[in-house]
C-alpha cells in the first residue's frame, strides 16, 4: 500500500530533556498521512515517551510507543501499545 508512486506527509514534534545520572527523557508526537487514489486516505497519529542513557559506547533506551493506525502489517499491529528496550553500540573509527 505504501509505495513510491503515492504521496504522503509525515511530521513529528519531539523534545529531549537531559536529567541527572546521565539520563535523558525524550517524547515525540507525530502524524502520517498517505493519499492512495481509489482508497480511503490513510492517516494516523503516534506518540512515544522514554528514557535513554549513554555509557561509554553503549546507548540504552526504554520507550513506550502508541499509535492509532488500523492497518496491521508483517511488522505487527501498529495500533497496539508497546514497550521497547533497545541497545546500540558505537564503533570507533580511525582517522
Amino acid at each position: 500500500m505504501y509505495s513510491l508512486s503515492y504521496s504522503s506527509w509525515y511530521h513529528e514534534l519531539g523534545f529531549a530533556q537531559p536529567l541527572r545520572f546521565d539520563l535523558e527523557l525524550g517524547v515525540a508526537l507525530g502524524q502520517v498521512s498517505v493519499d492512495v487514489p481509489g482508497y480511503q486516505d490513510q492517516e494516523y497519529t503516534h506518540w512515544n515517551v522514554g528514557l535513554s542513557r549513554v555509557m561509554r559506547r553503549v546507548a540504552l533506551d526504554l520507550r513506550f510507543f502508541e499509535a492509532t493506525d488500523e492497518w496491521p502489517s508483517f511488522l505487527g499491529d501498529p495500533a497496539g501499545d508497546s514497550w521497547v528496550l533497545s541497545a546500540s553500540y558505537g564503533f570507533p573509527f580511525a582517522n
